[in-house]
């Protein structure tokens, strides 16, 4: 079945200024995660991000937080379900879908998507909006999650996958975006 905006949320985990530098291609993950909060806010896809101990770690990078529509919610779990505020977020939204980017992927994307996968919700990993320090973590965490049921995705995948066809307002809006 085709990812749907209506029952997806977009997480964006832990985008923060003092880990980014740090990140294995950095720039590129935040132009894709950027690309990916633009074109779902125009599809009405909701939209969460989190911060890991900001006071530690820093706020959510400025080419991300500008874009959000509400403030990153504050987590020390790794695990963000462990969050009250994120589980009452996302389990109140009745969506049932996940997309995910963030880092680390085999710290909290893997955790928060282990726990998704448990809890019944269908995970999408924006694998071009994901990364680690170490490459071997990335592609680590990547598998890990896929053999527990997680899809592997882009975000340009998951952008055309839920326009499903050309010519639409959506779709000329987004476009601009893209190219």
């Amino acid at each position: 079945m085709a990812l749907g905006a209506d029952d997806s949320i977009l997480l964006c985990i832990d985008f923060q200024e003092r880990l980014m530098p740090r990140i294995v291609n950095s720039e590129a993950v935040i132009r894709r995660a950027a690309l990916a909060i633009r074109a779902f806010k125009i599809l009405g896809v909701q939209i969460i991000a989190t911060e890991q101990y900001p006071k530690g770690l820093g706020r959510t990078v400025p080419e991300l937080r500008g874009l959000l529509d509400s403030d990153p919610i504050e987590k020390i779990h790794f695990n963000c379900f462990e969050e009250e505020a994120f589980r009452r977020i996302v389990e109140g939204s009745g969506r049932r879908r996940l997309l995910m980017a963030g880092v680390e992927t085999h710290i909290c994307v893997a955790q928060t998507a282990l726990e998704a996968i448990g809890r019944g919700f269908e995970v999408h990993i924006l694998e071009d909006a994901t990364s680690a320090r170490s490459e071997l973590d990335h592609e680590v965490g990547l598998r890990r999650m896929e053999g527990a049921g997680a899809i592997p995705s882009s975000v340009e995948m998951a952008i055309y996958e839920m326009l499903g066809r050309a010519g639409t307002a959506e779709f000329k809006e987004i476009l601009k975006l893209i190219k």
